[in-house]
């Protein structure tokens, strides 16, 4: 599936938002922020009688914010897992030939990509400790609590209970409470920046600056730094114990950097 929005979002040049309005896919905000482009993108479901009254509209509103978060970290890591080195070894031997005495000065092109190199295994790191919380500590551990109590369940009203109870555990822990939406906003900004990186890495050695390369690897360094400070504070005043494994899997990322 991401592989298809990826092949799609290439192709479409507009599309239409959540309220019908025409929308241009080159827009500069839209370059900027790629995940964007996926806003459009919802889960319809005509819910039968009498399941319409546990799964009710409101109920869908909620799987639908967990089923855009989840396509948005994993077209990351698609587009992080299937790029190729020889995508910027092979272009930069053919550059290399042509650079002039002032640009090699600037910084050599095999220095630029072991730059970018260490940068995407940075990214990789970040990205996939984010997704296996988000799959095996949240919405792993929560389903199987969720059937265990559904199979105990003793009549409907508690159904409608359990079922509520566990939309509000998930809304959560994926971070769409609005205590914690400054976290969510620094992970939503580095997945951003996985998709440019990514873009940039596709189109050579030839379609980026130095300067580019000095941004990225700011941005990611500050809302890395950003994320574990905040976490490892929260973890420790025991405010979301659920959120101490991603704290730990980031800080092991954060010493490498």
């Amino acid at each position: 599936m991401v592989e298809l929005i990826t092949k799609s979002n290439s192709m479409r040049k507009r599309c239409k938002d959540k309220r019908g309005e025409l929308v241009d896919l080159d827009h500069p905000a839209k370059k900027k922020h790629p995940l964007n482009n996926l806003d459009g993108l919802i889960l319809s479901y005509k819910v039968p009688w009498p399941v319409d009254i546990v799964i009710s509209p409101e109920c869908q509103k909620i799987y639908n914010q967990v089923f855009l978060l989840l396509l948005q970290i994993k077209w990351a890591k698609y587009s992080l897992d299937t790029l190729r080195f020889s995508d910027l070894t092979v272009a930069a031997k053919r550059q290399e030939v042509g650079l002039t005495d002032e640009s090699k000065m600037k910084e050599p092109i095999k220095q630029q990509i072991h730059r970018m190199f260490l940068l995407r295994v940075k990214l990789m790191h970040f990205v996939n400790s984010f997704h296996n919380y988000i799959m095996t500590r949240i919405l792993h551990s929560t389903g199987l609590e969720f059937q265990h109590q559904v199979q105990e369940a003793k009549d409907l009203d508690q159904l409608i209970r359990i079922h509520y109870r566990y939309l509000s555990t998930i809304h959560d822990r994926c971070l769409f409470r609005e205590k914690v939406s400054f976290v969510k906003e620094a992970i939503m900004k580095v997945l951003n920046l996985v998709l440019v990186f990514s873009d940039r890495w596709q189109t050579g050695t030839g379609a980026w600056k130095v300067e580019s390369i000095d941004k990225m690897e700011s941005d990611f360094k500050n809302c890395h730094m950003f994320l574990v400070t905040i976490l490892n504070k929260a973890v420790c005043r025991g405010s979301f114990p659920h959120l101490e494994s991603l704290a730990l899997s980031l800080m092991a990322g954060f010493e490498q950097c």
